[in-house]
């Protein structure tokens, strides 16, 4: 499937529920409202959905230049709430992306703009979200050659501005990570780039950055899983 433009204009498909009348369930269609959707290229090769559920999801406007997909698969996603403004992705590309289980209850996006996303090898055994909230996020160049997590479990997440230009990573292992509050006032990185970094267990129970600017961080190859 390829060369694709469409453009959705005020649909709307209401919630429709209906009750049973030999069992005693209540059965709702999920909430889907689209503003505006344009897709100038749509690329599909392996696309495996197991469970989705979506009981509320919004888009104002979304724009895909072209998204290229060999290999995706979800086995549990479930979303309760996603609210996006303005999603803007220039280049995505995803070679191997695979989710064990995805739960989000609570996701808004303000802004967010993607000039040039690549992911290699993406892999997300749990990932937990309770609250995330991000007012502005820009990427200029994000680079993942493999990025591995077993366990993430985030709490309350609050961005208000994040801007990264250049963030290269080319082996990232987490086994573990917990984080209960994490409080992001403004993040400014100009160059980021780790070529080895592993983290068998990380516990933040508060992080709080009023302000955080990094002009360049180069990390040589380094194991932070043995060390003390």
């Amino acid at each position: 499937m390829s060369n694709i433009s469409a453009q959705v204009s005020g649909f709307s498909s209401s919630a429709q529920c209906c009750q049973s009348l030999e069992e005693d369930t209540l059965d709702c269609e999920p909430e889907l409202s689209l503003v505006q959707l344009t897709l100038d290229h749509l690329t599909l090769d392996h696309l495996t959905l197991d469970q989705l559920s979506l009981v509320q999801l919004s888009l104002d406007q979304l724009s895909l230049d072209q998204l290229s997909l060999d290999q995706l698969s979800l086995d549990q996603l479930s979303l309760v709430q996603l609210s996006l403004d303005q999603l803007t992705l220039d280049h995505l590309t995803l070679d191997h992306l695979t989710l064990v289980q995805l739960t989000l209850d609570h996701l808004t996006l303000d802004q967010l703009s993607l000039v040039q996303l690549t992911l290699d090898h993406l892999t997300l055994d749990q990932l937990s979200l309770v609250q995330l909230t991000l007012d502005h996020l820009t990427l200029d160049q994000l680079s993942l050659v493999q990025l591995t997590l077993d366990h993430l479990t985030l709490d309350h997440l609050t961005l208000v501005q994040l801007s990264l230009d250049q963030l290269s990573l080319d082996h990232l292992s987490l086994v573990q990570l917990t984080l209960d509050h994490l409080t992001l006032d403004h993040l400014t990185l100009d160059q980021l780039s780790l070529d080895h970094l592993t983290l068998d267990q990380l516990s933040l129970d508060q992080l709080s950055l009023d302000q955080l600017s990094l002009d360049q961080l180069t990390e040589e190859p380094a194991d932070l899983g043995t060390s003390p």
